[in-house]
């Protein structure tokens, strides 16, 4: 985008081109009018004549030039409503400017009747609606001396009614010194850069490795420098493609061959701000040795914006959580991702790190994160949705267990899910990380997933996990023995103990689809514990917390509702039964056919 603009001002250094004098909107005021029948020719016309077409509504822009028009119209009809935004604007010369504009989702603009840019017909998909950016595109138009009319037509999308317009920056003179031309060019990016950041977050850290993720508020190149705490000289992460950095708002690095227990320092630095430092933090790698740790998981908060911040607040100011080591996040934090960093940081993480700062974040993929417009950010953020990494003696798996239903013509969000060659990759990526030191040297393995392998809850996740993990975790003698299998989905908080038999949860009535019981299959390949969290509207408290804390002759795994009364605790030997400590909860009884 700055490239762009550059080279609009530069190639317009001909007599007479950039304003010397600075264009100003006309009382800084806009007026829209709103009618179904309006076309971009009607924007053109109202740019000639200044005669809008029906009542107008009078407006300012924010002063990073954002207005939702929903303020005026809250009744609006996505992509048939319509809409004329008309300004004028006093030039003191002729001269050409360069205009920010953005619309979710389309627009036309005319200046005097000439054509300043389009997104008709194919629209603009905002990526993310509250940070929505006058740069997003920037159109070049000229101006006579005096006054100026200026003319949108608009349409809103799915989501939202919001536009953009601003006056950018115009170059008034060119050095001729390259030392001044520098400095110029690095005002000129100041000016046009208030660049604000989300993050950054380490998170997924190992003894080995790290990630570090962040949120720009439009598009930059950036790269990372990073090393062990007071040591120079640093080392460079860039995610450069074809020798290019690639301008983005979501920036992710991964960290390899790092050192254990050690604290390391970075800086995000901007390549399009004459490498400015645009944040930086520390980090420190997990111990390579060390049973003793404690982690706690939240799941399947899928409700209201306003009630999810509140309940997550809540967990997040436990007892359990404060003593946690880790905290990892089961899945479906929302139930459809049509405005994902509202969903996943405005009213999940940002809260919760906001109670209690700093802990380190483990994500796992539900199927509802494959579910809406926005899904795609939870790559760009958590990188490969099944990973592993070691704490200390403890190896942990987390596992992609994908959609609860294949692709189906009918179900609009199944339409882009492709299950198939995914999990073939991640069979093959399993089948290999199991054979690595790190899992092998273990004392304990630990297996995070969104859903449960039991046959008897849902035949599409079994199978797709018996595919992909069937042969390794699976039966009296597997290729990895694993401790646990900490899961959700269900929205019915439960466990299973394999040296019994027995499945203890919140009271469930049994029926001929859910037998409670397990089937031929589950008895056979299923001989590890199974912990599940609870979900809204099923038959626990609608929102739990699970904390499990290993030692090095047994793991205690504690549940809590939501507002910290006590669920469920037990013990959980190495190969025995479970010791039940406190609980409410009640032995399953199987379905019996009447």
């Amino acid at each position: 985008m700055l490239k762009k603009l550059l080279t609009l001002a530069i190639t317009s250094l001909l007599p007479a081109s950039y304003c010397t004098a600075k264009p100003l909107i006309k009382n800084n005021r806009f007026k829209v009018v709103f009618n179904k029948e309006f076309t971009p020719e009607t924007a053109r016309s109202v740019s000639l004549t200044g005669q809008l077409p029906g009542q107008a509504h009078i407006f300012k822009f924010s002063d990073n030039g954002l207005y939702n028009l929903k303020n005026l119209k809250s009744n609006y009809t996505p992509v048939t409503d319509q809409a004329i935004v008309y300004c004028e604007i006093d030039a003191p010369q002729a001269c050409d400017v360069t205009i920010g504009l953005a619309a979710d989702y389309w627009y036309t603009c005319y200046v005097n009747g000439k054509l300043a840019g389009t997104t008709e017909p194919n629209g603009e998909l905002i990526p993310d609606l509250n940070d929505l950016s006058p740069f997003c595109r920037t159109w070049r138009a000229e101006l006579k001396k005096g006054l100026n009319r200026v003319a949108m037509h608009t349409r809103p999308g799915n989501a939202s009614w919001r536009i953009a317009f601003k006056l950018l920056p115009t170059l008034q003179d060119w050095p001729e010194r390259k030392s001044d031309r520098d400095r110029f060019y690095k005002q000129l990016n100041e000016q046009l850069i208030p660049q604000g950041v989300l993050g950054p977050f380490p998170m997924q850290i190992s003894t080995d490795s790290a990630a570090i993720a962040l949120k720009l508020n439009y598009p930059e190149a950036v790269f990372m420098q990073y090393n062990i705490r007071g040591q120079k000289p640093y080392m460079r992460k860039h995610n450069a493609r074809y020798g290019r950095l690639p301008r983005q708002e979501i920036h992710r690095f991964e960290l390899k061959n790092l050192q254990p227990d050690t604290e390391y320092e970075y800086k995000i630095i901007s390549a399009d701000q004459f490498d400015k430092v645009l944040t930086q933090g520390v980090f420190r790698t997990r111990p390579a040795s060390g049973i003793r740790q404690s982690f706690i998981v939240f799941s399947d908060t899928q409700t209201s914006f306003t009630e999810r911040e509140k309940v997550v607040r809540a967990m997040a100011g436990g007892d359990d959580f404060k003593k946690a080591d880790m905290f990892v996040s089961l899945g479906d934090v929302t139930s459809t991702f049509d405005d994902f960093h509202r969903s996943y940081f405005d009213s999940y993480l940002l809260p919760i790190n906001e109670v209690t700062p700093g802990k380190l974040f483990y994500p796992v993929r539900g199927n509802h994160e494959f579910r809406g417009v926005e899904t795609d950010f939870y790559g760009d953020w958590f990188g490969t949705p099944y990973y592993a990494f070691r704490n200390g003696d403890v190896f942990y798996i987390v596992l992609d267990s994908g959609e609860d239903k294949p692709r189906a013509k009918k179900s609009a969000y199944t339409w882009r899910t492709y299950h198939k060659e995914y999990f073939i990759e991640q069979k093959a990526w399993l089948a290999q990380i199991v054979e690595s030191e790190a899992c092998k040297s273990a004392k304990r393995r630990i297996v995070l997933a969104h859903t449960t392998p039991f046959e008897w809850e849902k035949l599409y996740y079994a199978q797709n996990l018996n595919f992909m993990c069937g042969d390794i975790f699976y039966g009296e003698n597997p290729r990895c023995k694993i401790d646990l299998w900490l899961c959700a989905d269900i929205h019915s908080p439960y466990r299973f103990d394999p040296a019994t038999g027995i499945m203890a949860g919140a009271k469930r009535q049994a029926t001929a689809k859910r037998t409670c019981s397990l089937t031929a299959n589950d008895r056979k390949n299923l001989r590890f514990p199974i912990i599940v969290n609870d979900g809204p509207r099923g038959a626990g408290v609608d929102f739990t917390s699970i904390l499990v804390e290993i030692s090095g002759e047994s793991m205690i795994v504690t549940t809590r509702d939501w507002e910290g009364k006590l669920m469920d605790k037990v013990e959980i030997p190495p190969g025995q039964p479970f010791k039940v400590l406190e609980t409410t909860y009640e032995n399953y009884q199987p379905y019996k056919a009447e």
